[in-house]
């Protein structure tokens, strides 16, 4: 039992030092537990007892075509988000550019409808409490 406890302190803690350190926190934690999942697989299967569970849900072919499945679909992910990381930079760049950003126009906006109705005036307070 103790050679099992140590393979798999070693697979958590070398995983954990070269996990991706581009993908989202979510990423990596879909990452992570597919891996220690097919860690875990691997260990079974490796075991000199027979693994036959009743309950096929734990069975190694259901664990192993889970993990696949799982595999997969966050690859398929990260791939998707690197492609719309280069939108999602311009959009944040066209919200936040200090100098025409849409926040600076809200902002500049407000100023100007407050200070050309005044700060009582209807214009104004139908604007005044709209956050962007």
């Amino acid at each position: 039992m103790g050679f099992f406890v140590d393979k798999f302190r070693f697979f958590s803690i070398s995983h954990a030092r070269t996990e991706d350190k581009t993908r989202s926190t979510s990423e990596q934690s879909f990452a992570s537990i597919t891996t220690h999942a097919e860690e875990i697989l691997s260990i079974i299967k490796g075991m000199d007892v027979d693994y036959a569970p009743v309950d096929e849900t734990i069975s190694i072919k259901n664990y192993g075509e889970l993990t696949e499945a799982i595999g997969k679909l966050t690859d398929a992910v990260s791939a998707t988000s690197k492609k719309l990381k280069p939108k999602e930079k311009e959009r944040n760049k066209l919200t936040n550019r200090v100098s025409d950003g849409i926040r600076k126009i809200v902002s500049e906006t407000k100023k100007y409808v407050r200070g050309n109705y005044g700060s009582s005036s209807t214009e104004y307070n139908s604007i005044r409490l709209i956050k962007v």
